[in-house]
């Protein structure tokens, strides 16, 4: 769980973001677990100020949450938490994906997207890395939210994504890998063929199912 300190584009607090977002979906951290701020600056081999930093951000997010008398933990979903974040996640794509539909029919190169993010995943499938899978499959949604050209839709993916990842990974444990990937597959052929009907008719399953695959246990 270690990150790379060097010199680059990422922060440290975006780096150690990303690191306990990696741990939480691959399940090193688990659901409900505390998260302290010295442990998991050990663990990652940084200081503890982006490492607060970093905890704060993603306790905006949902994906922490600070619990009187007994601070930061990671969040701990039941069915119902679960089956409300799916609810607003439905709503949001849905509305994202009529635009988006309309989009790629004007413009065949917003499929390119699409393609990447697929292609990631075939690469992830076959190497057996649960949470690159996890991350195509995140990046192949965010492209329905891209692709809209609203900032404010792609700002309200953003938000809950990595709450998202992190119930993908842990669902992906348990899940046909290579049917997740056949799934998507099948969205991008409805999304090239432009039907906007037959893909809402799709992907509203597609969603529902990341909450028949998820458990969340402490």
């Amino acid at each position: 769980m270690r990150i790379d300190v060097s010199e680059g584009a990422l922060t440290l607090t975006d780096k150690a973001v990303d690191a306990i977002v990696r741990a939480a979906a691959e399940g090193q951290l688990r659901p409900g677990c505390r998260l302290l701020e010295t442990d998991l600056a050990k663990r990652l081999g940084i200081s503890r100020v982006p490492v607060r930093e970093a905890l704060r951000l993603l306790e905006s997010q949902g994906v922490v949450v600070n619990l009187p008398y007994k601070g930061m933990h990671l969040f701990q979903g039941d069915d119902a938490s679960l089956s409300k974040i799916l609810s607003v996640r439905l709503l949001l794509e849905t509305h994202a994906a009529k635009i988006a539909i309309q989009a790629i029919r004007k413009n065949r190169a917003r499929l390119d997207l699409f393609e990447d993010a697929l292609a990631a995943m075939e690469i992830a499938v076959r190497r057996g890395s649960v949470f690159d899978i996890a991350m195509a499959d995140i990046q192949f949604h965010r492209a329905i939210y891209v692709v809209t050209d609203n900032q404010l839709l792609v700002d309200m993916w953003s938000m809950m994504s990595r709450k998202m990842l992190i119930l993908i990974g842990l669902g992906m444990y348990e899940t046909d890998r290579q049917a997740v990937y056949e799934s998507h597959r099948a969205l991008l052929a409805l999304a090239r063929e432009g039907n906007t009907e037959a893909f809402l008719h799709a992907l509203r399953p597609h969603i529902s199912e990341v909450m028949d695959r998820t458990v969340l246990s402490a």
